[in-house]
């Protein structure tokens, strides 16, 4: 399992699921893909609130020629006539964990994930010295101890932020 962490400003809601915006989100998502780190995160990630993923609805066409606007609407008919046929749940993509930042950053569950990377990390290195730094063998633990030193990044920048803009967002995970 893999997953995208990323930080919404806000959140978009269509009555119990969240729809996918991309233009709510602070910066780039990272991923989270190191086995061991995947296993650390998903404890965290239990203490998150689960909902359906939709898709954004597709923006209304403008400005097109008359050709081409013929031809289009003849298109959004026939998604309309297909999406009519078709229930709500079936335009579900995918499930998100949401949790709002300011509740996270003092809860149990933070401190618990920050103390299993923080444990994770020091194995890592005690793992690693001058006979096996270059090996193949150690790839595994540098991507791992890379990924921690991402992860923390990201955490100090949107859960350990006093902007108040970031106080109000929410740490948004997708499995991938």
């Amino acid at each position: 399992m893999k997953y995208t962490l990323n930080f919404a400003l806000h959140l978009k809601k269509e009555g119990e699921y969240i729809v996918y915006d991309r233009e709510s989100f602070a910066e780039k998502p990272i991923g989270i893909s190191v086995p061991d780190i995947v296993t650390i995160f998903e404890k965290l990630i239990q203490s998150f609130e689960t909902t359906g993923l939709l898709e954004q609805l597709l923006p209304e066409v403008q400005d097109a020629n008359p050709d081409q606007e013929e031809r289009v609407q003849g298109e959004v008919k026939e998604l309309d006539r297909q999406s009519s046929q078709k229930s709500h749940i079936k335009s579900l993509s995918g499930q998100v964990y949401y949790c709002q930042s300011q509740k996270l950053k003092d809860s149990q569950a933070f401190h618990e994930f920050t103390k299993d990377l923080v444990q994770y990390l020091n194995s890592c290195l005690s793992k690693i010295n001058a006979d096996n730094f270059l090996k193949e063998d150690t790839s595994n633990l540098v991507s791992g101890i890379k990924e921690v030193f991402e992860l923390r990044n990201y955490l100090i920048i949107y859960i350990r932020t006093s902007k108040k803009q970031y106080k109000e967002g929410y740490l948004y995970v997708m499995e991938n």
